[in-house]
């Protein structure tokens, strides 16, 4: 004779549900953002890949870092404008233009930042090729006033010195791997919410 053992299920709970929605936000969050770059409050990409700077005639230094090239993707740069005095440059207004393999990936003529830092985000790069970096600076103040009112060197193009930054690493599976664990997550939830029951062995 031969016996069939059932299998009991119980039907999932709404707080069961938003639990496992909320592992999968956080889960989603941690893999994503690394792969776009993050600033600290100097104005620097955390992590970053590459560095460059540059001094102005009266003395404004501006730095740049980037995330890691990867073909592919986008870059994100950490932009900071500081004086004499290593102050951040308020209401600066710049020209910006990324250049890869010939191509323009990234052009925006009317930047400001507001607070003397700023992020700018290329095009997906073409390659994992070096980049040429145009900035103009035009002037010191809020871009609704007028022009002419504005403080500071203006029209000056600028000349960048590069730096790779050994020390520093950014995992090359680390947000790939969390990806694919959210997605994981997400097939047991979507399971689990069309049958509407968790088995139970």
């Amino acid at each position: 004779m031969f016996l069939s053992k059932s299998r009991a299920y119980k039907t999932m709970k709404p707080k069961t549900l938003g639990i496992l929605f909320g592992l999968l936000s956080i889960i989603t969050v941690a893999g994503v953002a690394p792969a776009f770059g993050q600033i600290d409050s100097s104005g620097n990409i955390v992590n970053a890949n590459m560095e460059y700077t540059a001094k102005a005639s009266d003395s404004t230094t501006v730095v740049i870092t980037t995330t890691a090239f990867t073909s592919g993707q986008p870059l994100v740069l950490g932009i900071e404008f500081n004086d004499s005095n290593g102050n951040f440059v308020k209401h600066q207004n710049y020209a910006i233009t990324i250049i890869q393999d010939n191509d323009t990936i990234l052009s925006n003529q009317h930047a400001h930042t507001h607070t003397g830092m700023d992020i700018q985000v290329t095009q997906n790069l073409l390659s994992t090729d070096q980049i040429n970096i145009q900035m103009t600076l035009l002037g010191v103040g809020l871009p609704t006033t007028d022009p002419s009112t504005w403080t500071g060197v203006k029209g000056e193009v600028l000349s960048f010195s590069q730096v790779a930054l050994t020390n520093t690493t950014i995992p090359e599976f680390g947000p790939v791997a969390s990806i694919i664990l959210a997605i994981a997550v997400l097939s047991v939830v979507v399971f689990a919410a069309k049958t509407r029951v968790i088995p139970r062995f």
